[in-house]
């Protein structure tokens, strides 16, 4: 078999050439993946003009520290993005989402992480006053959108309020919801179907129920055969006309889904390291028929066969080899392109080996990553220890004993039948029943472009709530780390665009455009939803819908809200010894209250020019005057280091020209500017060696007595989430009660591997006498190899 040789640096290169190409019809086509079935002939899947979507279509594995919300601990996540059929862990989208949903696919919240090197990593705290239950936790990417939803890495969670361990309830009395899951999605009469129970309370906690399989006479009965986490399975060939229930050993009945009379049924077993093993069944009526058998795996196709049923049942090998690892969807189709059947399946979940080896203090060890040759294998890891509970060793075949354990290595098997078979039986249940009529594919065209950073979307209005279009829009960015400013014009539908922004946490926003006073000046924005030219509705809908946006909704990439008016703040009055500026009001003070070494207030009655203010300060030399590129030199500090320029108490991002300083400020809104040198410009630290130019705007100094408020929005940023060493800081200071509480020990998900594969990791456990620990990691190689593992010891 063919296969391309692995160089991250052409992947991007090669993936860059593709993004300039988006708007053609089609672009350079990768070569297909081969694949064959043991001697036998096969369809290869060939190039077409879905190609882009096909090669870079990205997948997300995502490792967490727990199984269950907590209101006392972060749900702490690491997140590696893999791109292509070859999954290599490289993209060109730098925003990874993550949304909590509820049991009524209401978003409670929503983070937006930077995405570096193919990976993210972040901390998700529980809402307040949610409520106990099931939730779902969704990480995808803006490019992800091009694609069926059900390829968004999805994992639910139970919520049981205060720091409460998952267990299997084995409580009487209580009310039983039984789920059925058909292996293929249909049960098929006369067929041998295998049907997956699964058994939870009305809270969707996990119970241990045994039972068996009865027909509307009663006269036959078969027993289910029961595993863990509330599932169980049974086999048996259901007649057509009849119907069947689950009776439980307490007599409770549950309904089975309805058998069809006719059909095709699928059994798939992945137990085997190299091949899957497909059964394929029929009914006796559809016998000479002709239908396909393919493997698709995020809607991309990897192998089609055509068969014909010639007998009731024929049973065919697949070679996993070539097929990336993830979840493969075995399914059947007609002529028609009519869905049959369908059965998930895991392939390749480990490419890489994890061993560990305890050391003689009981909280250190040396983690060990090799190839499946034994060869060392440099990958980044993530890791997380906790305590372990009951249900943790029952697909683990033994803890390891940490004396017997001592300086000697123990690996996972990572093709474990156990494991897998309890992957199998996860993946199966996650299905529904088979309720599709046709096969989705593919999407024919890119509407999501790759992200590389957040966007904000909406309209642009004046004071009186008029549209502003085609107007430029002035945006400021007041945060902790400094000012941002850019200037827009906003389309003929008075829509102005911000895209990749790079804040971080919560930013406050500030728009103004030209005017003769503040109130002119003043832009309120209202941020859009998602789709801005929404072709079904006219501007007009557009505005007045999204003029309804509350507080708090996601617009674009971004939550945002209007500024509280408790956050307008009347500042004190300042005397100055010039009299002419004597009779002044509402100044805003110096930073920090420094006396500034040069002071140049603005001639409210006869303004000047921004470099006309600074000619008229003494030391202070003008060069270029009249040109498009004037500059400010500040002669007495000359050699010590960068100007740093300063607007309205915020510094500005270096270097900053002063052709950008009077595209940005108005001269007519300039209140002084003030020159700092020495020590009083080490306030600022070392970036201001050359001294300080700080510009004071009467808008900033509230000169005008309008509330500005309508023209301020908090724009949420990258996610600032909380890492395991603080959160540790923080519990410190907690009680006792919710020190005991705590479930993860240890968390980091950005180790990495030397040349020889090893990682020596010791912890300080923040609870005493723990009996035993689960240990988890995830390791993926730049080539996006993987290993995993998880043990209790």
């Amino acid at each position: 078999m063919y296969k391309k040789p692995f160089s991250l640096v052409s992947t991007i290169i090669f993936l860059s050439f593709h993004i300039l190409l988006m708007s053609q019809d089609s672009g350079p086509f990768p070569d297909d993946l081969e694949r064959l079935f043991n001697k036998e002939n096969i369809t290869l899947i060939q190039n077409n003009d879905k190609d882009f979507l096909r090669t870079w279509q990205e997948h997300i594995v995502l490792q967490t520290n727990r199984n269950e919300l907590d209101s006392e601990e972060p749900l702490f996540f690491k997140a590696f993005i893999l791109t292509g059929p070859e999954r290599v862990r490289a993209t060109l989208s730098k925003v990874l989402r993550i949304d909590l949903l509820d049991d009524k696919d209401q978003v409670l919240a929503t983070q937006y992480h930077r995405i570096e090197d193919g990976m993210a990593q972040g901390a998700i705290s529980v809402p307040k006053k949610m409520k106990e239950g099931n939730y779902l936790l969704k990480a995808y990417t803006q490019w992800m959108k091009n694609y069926r939803k059900d390829t968004y890495y999805e994992r639910s969670f139970d919520y049981n309020g205060r720091g409460q361990k998952r267990n299997e309830s084995r409580q009487e009395n209580v009310e039983i919801h039984v789920a059925f899951y058909p292996e293929g999605g249909k049960l098929i009469a006369d067929l041998e179907n295998r049907l997956l129970l699964k058994t939870t309370n009305q809270d969707g906690t996990v119970l241990h129920v045994e039972g068996a399989i009865v027909d509307e006479t009663e006269s036959i009965s078969i027993p289910i055969k029961t595993y863990f986490d509330g599932m169980s399975s049974v086999i048996f060939v259901p007649k057509a006309g009849k119907k069947y229930n689950f009776r439980t050993t307490n007599n409770e009945s549950f309904a089975l889904p309805e058998i069809k009379e006719s059909g095709f049924a699928v059994n798939v077993s992945s137990l085997n390291p190299k091949n899957l093993m497909v059964r394929v069944q029929s009914s006796h009526e559809l016998l000479g028929s002709n239908i396909f058998l393919r493997g698709v795996m995020d809607n991309v196709p990897y192998f089609e066969k055509e068969l014909e049923v010639k007998t009731s049942s024929m049973t065919l090998d697949i070679p996993k080899e070539g097929i990336p690892q993830g979840v493969l969807e075995i399914q059947l189709v007609g002529q028609d392109n009519a869905l049959l059947a369908k059965r998930p399946v895991e392939i390749g979940s480990n490419e890489l080996n994890i061993s560990i080896t305890p050391m003689e203090n009981k909280n250190a060890f040396t983690l060990r990553i090799t190839d499946l040759e034994g060869k060392p294998v440099e990958a980044d890891l993530s890791l997380g220890i906790s305590q372990a509970d009951s249900l943790d060793s029952i697909f683990l075949e033994k803890p390891i004993d940490r004396e017997i354990g001592k300086n000697r290595p123990f690996k996972l098997q990572n093709k474990d039948r156990v494991t897998l078979f309890r992957k199998d039986l996860d993946i199966m249940t996650s299905q529904e029943i088979l309720q599709q009529t046709k096969v989705e594919g593919l999407p024919n065209t890119i509407k999501y472009p790759f992200q590389r950073g957040l966007n904000l979307y909406g309209y642009a209005y004046n004071m009186d709530d008029e549209l502003l279009t085609n107007t430029n829009i002035q945006i400021f960015g007041v945060s902790n780390g400094g000012v941002f400013t850019k200037e827009i014009m906003t389309d003929a539908s008075g829509v102005l665009r911000l895209e990749d922004l790079q804040f971080e946490g919560e930013t406050e926003l500030v728009f103004r455009t030209n005017g003769d006073d503040t109130k002119s000046r003043l832009v309120r924005f209202e941020p859009k939803e998602d789709n801005i030219n929404n072709a079904d509705r006219s501007d007009e809908e557009n505005r007045t819908k999204d003029k309804a946006v509350d507080k708090g909704d996601i617009v674009q990439s971004s939550a945002w809200e209007p500024v509280e008016p408790d956050r307008l703040i009347e500042l004190d009055e300042v005397s100055v010894t010039d009299k002419k500026q004597s009779e002044r009001k509402k100044t805003a003070p110096s930073v920090y209250g420094v006396i500034p070494t040069k002071v140049k207030f603005q001639d409210l009655e006869t303004p000047q020019t921004i470099p006309q203010l600074f000619l008229g300060i003494p030391g202070v030399r003008v060069q270029g005057l009249g040109t498009i590129e004037p500059t400010v030199l500040l002669p007495r500090a000359a050699g010590m280091g960068q100007v740093l320029w300063v607007l309205d108490g915020m510094p500005l991002v270096q270097p900053t020209k002063l052709s950008e300083i009077i595209s940005m400020v108005n001269y007519v809104d300039v209140d002084r500017i003030e020159i700092l040198y020495g020590a009083q410009a080490s306030i600022y630290g070392s970036r201001a060696g050359g001294g300080a130019i700080i510009i004071y705007t009467r808008s900033g100094s509230f000169l005008d007595s309008y509330n500005r408020k309508d023209a301020n929005i908090k724009f949420q940023g990258y996610h600032d989430s909380l890492n395991f060493e603080k959160y540790l800081e923080e519990l410190e200071k907690k009680s006792r009660r919710q020190q005991n509480n705590l479930n993860t020990l240890y968390w980091n998900p950005n180790l990495k591997a030397d040349d020889n594969g090893e990682i020596k990791v010791e912890f300080k456990s923040p609870i005493e006498n723990v009996s035993f620990i689960k240990l988890e990691a995830t390791a993926v190689t730049e080539k996006g190899e993987m290993g995993r593992l998880k043990v209790v010891y």
